[in-house]
């Protein structure tokens, strides 16, 4: 009788040690599985990468080709200027004080989104605007700091930052985010409820510095500034520079704001500007 017991427990035992042996050779090949679909998912990263380095530099290539063929000898920079007030006619008088307030706008991410050359821009309107009576106020673009500026009756407001067009058509601004790396996209309609909310968008005079701005410039009428230079279509950097240093160079001197926006358009159409 112990010798029939034994021999079960025995085979008891073999039965256990069998069956943990299945275990662990399964839970081996579930590993083996588990690293060759690690590895699979390190390929397609690494080729998703590799495409994704194609695809930005394939961009690049084509925004420096619509760039240069937008901005080429005979086109104007800057489209459109909205307003018919009587102050933006007249010949040259001295200007009275003006409050300019420089808003900018350059998140390091999204990284699609190139950094912009602000500090250029601001060194040059600076110095178009030295000795004369505007003064000159930067800050940076957020929904708060936009939102005041819009809203702040009689203030000239620029903008720089960057202008987004989807797949539809729509369009964004990416502003950036207080304490943050990062973009806030405010779309049309965004941009519409924000310059509307309140008393409503009071501000004398936009300049918006980005590509393919025209529509933000009509929201902007829409919503209540008397006056908005914008782009019509993709630009370069330097040319939108040059173009906003004529025209804040001869705001200075006393030049009305209409007179001021057809000489600037007019260097620009004649010197081509290569940007």
């Amino acid at each position: 009788a112990a010798a029939a017991k034994a021999a079960i427990t025995e085979a008891r035992l073999y039965k256990e040690i069998d069956e943990f042996r299945k275990q662990v050779q399964s839970d081996h090949e579930t590993i083996r599985a588990c690293e060759q679909s690690y590895r699979r998912c390190e390929s397609d990263l690494c080729t998703a990468r590799t495409r994704i380095g194609c695809l930005e530099a394939r961009l690049n290539e084509q925004e420096v080709q619509h760039t240069s063929s937008d901005c080429g000898c005979g086109q104007p920079i800057l489209s459109k200027i909205a307003g018919n007030g009587s102050n933006m006619a007249g010949n040259r008088s001295p200007i009275s004080e003006i409050e300019l307030r420089f808003l900018y706008a350059s998140p390091l991410l999204p990284m699609t989104l190139k950094q912009l050359h602000v500090d250029k821009e601001i060194s040059e309107i600076k110095e178009a605007l030295a000795g004369s009576q505007v003064s000159m106020q930067v800050g940076i673009a957020t929904v708060a700091s936009l939102s005041q500026a819009i809203s702040r009756s009689g203030l000239w407001v620029h903008l720089s930052m960057h202008s987004i067009k989807d797949y539809r058509g729509r369009h964004a601004v990416a502003l950036e985010v207080p304490y943050s790396a990062r973009s806030r996209l405010m779309w049309e309609w965004d941009l519409d409820r924000l310059f509307r909310a309140g008393d409503g968008a009071r501000a004398e005079f936009v300049f918006v510095s980005s590509c393919e701005s025209e529509q933000i410039g009509h929201i902007l009428r829409s919503a209540g500034v008397k006056h908005v230079v914008c782009c019509g279509s993709l630009v370069q950097e330097s040319a939108v520079r040059s173009f906003a240093r004529n025209l804040y160079h001869n705001i200075s001197e006393g030049m009305s704001l209409q007179g001021a926006f057809a000489n600037a358009k007019c260097i620009a159409h004649y010197s081509g500007d290569p940007g």
